[in-house]
């Protein structure tokens, strides 16, 4: 593999997964203020087609809604980093040649 500093045979670690953590952060991020701030939440991501203006207008109406997403916005992405982690986890110990403790 050649990256684009010249240097043969060097991979780039865990570059999808820091990728996913960044991805996951913003997910965690928006959940929360859609928990603590439901009524603003939706102003946001106001720009897009006029159905997806409807939709966020639907939710800043319920900030029961706005919050239950927020809470599996929150879920999903920890979910998501914990399933990662697992996978990364299982890829270095195996570069080290030591079992995991998922595989144990």
């Amino acid at each position: 593999m050649v990256n684009n500093v010249g240097l043969k045979n060097v991979t780039l670690p865990m570059q999808g997964s820091k990728l996913a953590r960044l991805g996951a952060m913003l997910l965690i991020g928006d959940g929360i203020y859609a928990i603590v701030h439901p009524h603003r939440e939706p102003d946001a991501w106001w720009v897009g087609p006029r159905q997806w203006k409807q939709f966020l207008g639907h939710i800043s109406e319920r900030p029961a809604l706005a919050r239950t997403l927020g809470v599996l916005q929150v879920g999903v992405a920890m979910y998501w980093l914990v399933r990662s982690g697992q996978e990364e986890d299982r890829k270095i110990e195996r570069q080290r040649g030591h079992p995991t403790l998922f595989e144990m």
